[in-house]
C-alpha cells in the first residue's frame, strides 16, 4: 500500500511537467523567415532631351529559396516596408526632380500610384537618406497577394527632371518582408 502511494504521488509530481511540456513543444509549429531585397536601377537624363526619367525594378518569391519552398505553408506574411535610397549621382546638384512610384504585377497596376513629390536626387545621395515609399495599407495588401501568388512585383520610379547638364542617378529599392511559415 506504501508503494502504491509513493507511486501515485510520483504520478502527480510528473503530471504537470508532461502538460507544460507539450504545451512548450506546440510552439514550435512554426518558423519566421525574413529578408530585404534590394535591387537597383539608373536613369540617365539629358537637358537636350524631354528631361523625363523611367526606371523599374522587379521582385518575386523566388528571389528568397527559404520563402520561395515554403509559399504554400506561409501562415502569415507582412511586407514591412517598401523604400528607395539615391545610391549613385553624377551631374546637376541644384536640380529638382518629381516622380510617381507605380507598382504592377502580371502588367495589372497594383494600388494607386503615389507621388514622391519634388526632391533633389544629389542632396538626397549627399545625405545617404531612405525614403520610405507612402504606400497605403490597401497596396501594401495586394503586393502581398500577388507576391504569394508567385506573380513578379513590378517598381517602376517616372518623372520629370529639369537639369542644365547631363545627370546620371543610381536608384536602389528595398523591399523588407517577414514571414511565419507553418512546419
Amino acid at each position: 500500500m506504501k508503494i502504491m502511494k509513493k507511486t501515485n504521488f510520483l504520478y502527480l509530481l510528473i503530471l504537470p511537467f508532461i502538460f507544460v511540456s507539450c504545451d512548450f513543444l506546440d510552439k514550435f509549429d512554426h518558423f519566421s523567415a525574413g529578408n530585404t531585397f534590394e535591387r537597383s536601377f539608373d536613369i540617365s537624363v539629358n537637358p537636350n532631351d524631354d528631361n523625363t526619367y523611367t526606371g523599374f525594378v522587379s521582385f518575386d518569391a523566388s528571389d528568397d529559396a527559404t520563402l520561395d519552398e515554403n509559399i504554400d505553408d506561409i501562415k502569415e506574411f507582412d511586407i514591412e516596408n517598401i523604400r528607395y535610397k539615391i545610391t549613385g549621382f553624377s551631374g546637376d546638384d541644384i536640380a529638382v526632380a518629381n516622380g510617381t512610384v507605380k507598382i504592377t504585377s502580371e502588367g495589372d497596376e497594383v494600388g494607386t500610384a503615389v507621388s514622391i513629390g519634388d526632391v533633389n536626387f544629389s542632396d538626397l545621395y549627399a545625405e545617404g537618406t531612405e525614403m520610405k515609399l507612402p504606400l497605403t495599407q490597401a497596396t501594401y495588401s495586394a503586393i502581398k497577394d500577388a507576391y504569394l501568388s508567385k506573380q513578379k512585383i513590378k517598381i517602376e520610379v517616372s518623372g520629370a527632371y529639369v537639369v542644365s547638364e547631363p545627370t546620371e542617378v543610381e536608384f536602389t529599392i528595398y523591399m523588407t518582408v517577414e514571414a511565419l511559415i507553418n512546419m
